[in-house]
């Protein structure tokens, strides 16, 4: 009876601890029983068909199995978005040039391109305002799969349900069989799109369906972020002490050079054109810069290019502003340095050298 009172008290420790402590007659009646083989839940339903077993007495402990009820949770992902394709350009054209970007443009490049990039957020709430939209991931497979395939998928569940929810041998042949049509016409269906894609006549569209079967564009999420940034020092160390062996190995070169023969070794001079001045930017050579930009966004962008694109007459005036205000002011501030370095990234591939100052 010792064991039984103890196993009350653990009982009620249990329950005052939120969680609830399943004892079997066989625990509790043996007089060796041990008070550890005690299997505990926060919930009783979800612990059924509790078993104790002496398990050919292998061990001084009871051995306990039981059925758990787990829900995994379905992966669901939120995705944040304006439509676009909705906002009427002429309205969202008329009101930018209504705002104080064009009324009253400030005189400090930091300060203005603040300005602009409020005006910006509040025209894209104003015509687009965010979404926020909450969905599984789709599979990749979904893109090319046939309708034969989406139909003999859907008729594989569709048994395995009826399966699992009978258990007779006649559905589970009939699941079976349908999982093999189903995965013949998957792989046709593979087949069949890759072939098509890479046989054709656009290489762009033939080198992306290459790079997708060999998986060359696979990110790998198994590194930490203390790993990917000792990675990236080392990337950093790897090409600084390059440059440093370049410039020893220069510097030995020099040295080794005798004197006299360094002083026939002069520059030489200039011949062609020099920039002593900046002339001022014109929307017209802006315009042009923004005809020839591909319309490719990023996650630093306030605006969307494909919507600068449409309003390529106001944003055109407001690129050239802001470089003539830069110039004006004779240094490029760290905000408008990173929206021309972005710019000249994406529209132009093939810089010229640029002329000696």
């Amino acid at each position: 009876m010792g064991v039984v009172r103890e196993s009350r008290k653990f009982s009620g420790h249990a329950r005052i601890g939120a969680l609830r402590g399943h004892l079997c007659d066989s625990i509790a009646k043996n007089d060796d029983a041990n008070l550890l083989d005690i299997l505990a839940a926060s919930n009783v339903s979800r612990a059924t068909n509790v078993i104790v077993s002496e398990a050919d007495y292998i061990s001084d402990h009871c051995l306990l199995s039981a059925a758990l009820v787990i829900c995994l949770p379905k992966p669901v992902v939120s995705y944040t978005w304006r439509n676009i394709r909705s906002i009427d350009t002429v309205s969202f054209e008329d009101d930018l040039r209504k705002s104080v970007v064009f009324s009253e443009p400030a005189a400090d490049v930091d300060v203005y391109v603040d300005q602009l990039n409020n005006v910006l957020t509040e025209l894209l709430d104003k015509h687009a305002r965010v979404r926020t939209t909450r969905r599984r991931p789709p599979k990749r497979i979904s893109r090319w799969l046939s309708d034969e395939a989406v139909a003999a998928k859907r008729l594989r569940r569709c048994l395995e349900r009826r399966w699992r929810n009978t258990g007779l041998e006649a559905d589970r042949v009939k699941y079976r069989l349908a999982c093999r049509d189903a995965n013949r016409l998957i792989n046709c269906s593979r087949r069949d799109h890759f072939r098509v894609e890479a046989t054709g006549d656009d290489w762009k569209k033939r080198w992306r369906v290459v790079n997708e079967v060999l998986h060359s564009h696979d990110s790998d999420r198994s590194r930490t972020d203390a790993e990917n940034s000792h990675l990236s020092k080392s990337f950093a160390e790897y090409f600084v002490s390059k440059i440093d062996k370049l410039r020893e190995v220069a510097l030995g070169t020099l040295r080794r050079i005798p004197a006299d023969l360094l002083s026939t070794l002069s520059d030489p001079h200039h011949t062609g054109q020099t920039i002593d001045s900046l002339p001022v930017v014109t929307s017209s050579e802006v315009l042009k810069l923004l005809c020839r930009s591909p319309p490719k966004s990023s996650c630093m962008d306030i605006i969307p290019t494909s919507l600068l694109l449409q309003c390529y007459d106001s944003f055109s005036e407001i690129t050239a502003h802001l470089a003539n205000l830069s110039f004006t002011l004779v240094v490029l501030k760290p905000r408008l340095l990173l929206c021309f370095s972005k710019t000249l990234i994406w529209t132009n591939h093939n810089l010229p050298d640029p002329y000696p100052i």
